[in-house]
């Protein structure tokens, strides 16, 4: 993960989200999208969850939101009546009676810095925990394959 964006990717990304907006808020009045975004949590009922996805578009009374990985898809799944009920609770005018969950791997999340950190602070001393023996030397019973599995997933856990 960069630590620091360009300015073009910065001015892409605001693009990018502005036009999600507009096309979202080609149904709707102005005040009612930006309150759908701002709202966000409320809609979504955990504000962690809230964190690693984001309402993509509404079309044909389905409000379609986007994710990163497979296991935050499922969590929304898990949640889905309470979703669409706090949809029809707080913005009734979108009717919204299903949802559809798509995972991006290229999405970047836009996470509140708190919830990062804690999640950090959480996972490494899980890891502390969880593994006495210094991570930086391999267990030598592995097959290749799985020490290969299990070297991509420390990355992917590491980058976050």
């Amino acid at each position: 993960m960069k630590l620091f964006k360009t300015s073009k990717e910065i001015v892409d990304n605001f693009s990018q989200k502005f036009n999600e907006m507009a096309e979202i808020s080609s149904n709707l009045n102005n005040e009612q999208v930006l309150s759908v975004f701002e709202g966000w949590e409320k809609v979504i009922g955990d504000k962690k969850l809230a964190a690693y996805c984001e309402l993509y578009d509404i079309k044909n009374e389905t409000a379609i939101i986007k994710t990163e990985h497979t296991g935050w898809s499922q969590q929304l799944l898990i949640r889905k009546k309470k979703i669409i009920y706090n949809f029809n609770k707080f913005y009734p005018a979108l009717d919204v009676k299903n949802i559809s969950i798509f995972v991006d791997s290229e999405f970047e999340l836009n996470r509140n810095s708190d919830v990062s950190e804690n999640l950090n602070q959480n996972l490494s001393i899980d890891i502390e925990e969880d593994n006495p023996k210094t991570t930086d030397e391999p267990d030598k019973h592995l097959p290749p394959e799985l020490a290969k599995a299990l070297k991509a997933l420390k990355k992917s856990i590491l980058k976050k």
